[in-house]
């Protein structure tokens, strides 16, 4: 995702609708996180494919550093795990 933008296009998710896929492994990058705005992209990405029914599998990853360098951050006091408010 950090290269490109495809996956939040709502015509990609309409095609992967119609395919009638129901689950999608989304790669989740503390780059992106760090250096495109947080969580916004990937946002994006949950709610357009919870809008069709398809269920993100995410896949997380950390580059380089030590292990507390690679976590990917909370979201926050007042936020659950998907970064929804309480």
């Amino acid at each position: 995702m950090a290269a490109d933008s495809t996956w939040q296009i709502d015509e990609q998710w309409d095609v992967m609708q119609h395919s009638g896929a129901t689950v999608y492994r989304q790669e989740i990058s503390r780059g992106v996180y760090l250096n495109e705005g947080g969580w916004i992209k990937y946002d994006n990405v949950f709610r357009l494919a919870a809008e069709r029914g398809i269920t993100i599998v995410p896949y997380l990853y950390h580059l380089g550093g030590s292990i507390s360098q690679g976590r990917v951050p909370s979201p926050g006091p007042g936020k659950n795990r998907c970064g929804c408010m309480r």
